[in-house]
């Protein structure tokens, strides 16, 4: 089996472990990984040569393209032989080997008229000295991007918002209704000029692409096209594109809750943001994607630090529990500590069975570390909290309760305390 991982650099979290713990295998079944990644990141190499180099057989590092190189991918790209010597040494020059910027650069001189095809031949329209040529790629994308109809260049943009992969039915959703019927010809024209690309073109950037989906050709592209806007029209944009997807896909907001939570962040909507960045967090703490947890909360406590006043105190504590439950798994206590103080703090005069949880929780976080005597005392207090059950306690109150009683015999138990055991065991017995 061949496992290819492409643009690596660009990997979550959670793939990376998935890799990390497929490289072992590979040595024991006929399992070859193939990863692609940017040079500047190192962390491939870190993480798979940790174990003496045992499960990276090669390294190719592609270097950028000789001069000749870079002819040869500009014949090849126009299908012609004859080719200006004043531009071709114009675009070497520019591109220094880079074949992505060699693409783009033909296709702005292209799209601006400075280069006519005729038959097999190329004809510069003007002379050299007298062209503007972007300095960087993003340059000649921004350029580019600029000469287009308004028509196309507001669809690029508008699915830049919506993501580098996007659906055809949210970028109708938030187009204008006057200029509707023209996105099909727009998509078509952004297509054929290589802006982006369908499931229908094959490659191999579509290959998972579904029905109705478009991707950016290349990520720059699309950083490209969203940064050539104005951050209020972005903010609209996006406030217009989580409404489309609540609208378009009701029954998949708990699967999508990531998504809306990005992009209800992005048009500074602070109420939804924190409730489907809340979710994503839940959800991904569910599968023990701790990274993304932890993330997902940090976006959604930082929604309620800036909308101040002590708006949101309730979503507050949930959000802070949650993001100490999940540093908690990871291992880091202090933070998972500090995230349940800030929940303490935000509980004030909450029931008695969230505050004594709380100190539990904390409890147990020092239990972890072995700091019994800090474990106790917030056992202690916990207990302090939740008080005494009345006539008709209620079934979570005696959940509560019952929890504190088994992290308490397991904190008897590392210290081999044999009796305190007994005797908690039979006060449990009593109740």
């Amino acid at each position: 089996m061949v496992l290819v991982w492409e643009d690596l650099h660009w990997c979550d979290p959670s793939s990376w472990e998935v890799l990390e713990m497929l490289a072992p295998v590979s040595n024991e079944v006929p399992l070859l990984l193939l990863c692609a990644a940017r040079l500047e990141d190192n962390r491939l190499l870190e993480g798979l040569q940790k174990n003496d180099g045992r499960y990276v057989r090669h390294i190719i590092r592609l270097l950028p393209l000789t001069r000749d190189e870079s002819g040869l991918l500009i014949q090849q790209l126009l299908k012609i032989e004859n080719f200006p010597a004043g531009m071709r040494e114009l675009i070497l020059n520019r591109a220094e080997g880079n074949p992505f910027f060699v693409e783009e650069l033909l296709r702005s001189l292209i799209d601006a008229g400075a280069i006519v095809l005729r038959g097999d031949r190329a004809a510069a329209t003007r002379e050299i000295d007298a062209m503007e040529i972007p300095e960087t790629l993003q340059g000649v994308l921004a350029a580019r991007i600029d000469r287009l109809p308004p028509d196309n260049k507001q669809t690029l943009q508008r699915a830049s918002v919506i993501g580098r992969i996007f659906q055809r039915r949210v970028l109708a959703y938030i187009y204008e209704q006057r200029a509707k019927h023209r996105l099909e010809a727009s998509l078509g024209e952004l297509q054929r000029r290589e802006f982006i690309q369908s499931r229908e073109q094959q490659a191999s950037e579509t290959a998972g692409l579904e029905e109705g989906e478009y991707i950016f050709k290349h990520a720059i592209t699309h950083d490209v096209a969203y940064d050539s806007m104005l951050f209020a029209r972005r903010k609209e944009l996006h406030q217009l594109a989580a409404e489309a997807i609540e609208a378009l896909f009701p029954g998949r907001l708990e699967e999508l809750s990531a998504t809306l939570g990005y992009h209800y962040e992005r048009a500074e909507a602070a109420e939804r943001a924190i409730f489907y960045l809340g979710r994503a967090g839940e959800r991904a703490k569910a599968t023990f994607a701790n990274a993304e947890a932890i993330a997902f909360y940090e976006s959604a406590i930082g929604q309620i630090t800036r909308a101040g006043d002590g708006q949101f105190r309730e979503s507050g504590l949930r959000l802070n529990e949650g993001l100490g439950d999940v540093l908690t798994l990871a291992g880091r206590h202090e933070e998972a500590r500090d995230a349940f103080g800030r929940a303490q703090i935000l509980a004030g005069n909450a029931d008695p069975i969230s505050r004594s949880r709380l100190y539990r929780k904390i409890g147990f976080s020092h239990s972890l570390q072995r700091h019994f005597a800090e474990t106790a005392r917030e056992f202690d207090m916990a207990d302090q909290e939740l008080g005494e059950p009345g006539d008709a306690a209620a079934p979570d109150w005696w959940e509560e309760k019952v929890q504190i009683q088994l992290e308490r015999m397991h904190l008897f138990y590392w210290q081999g305390m044999v009796t305190e055991m007994r005797e908690l065991a039979g006060q449990c017995r009593g109740r």
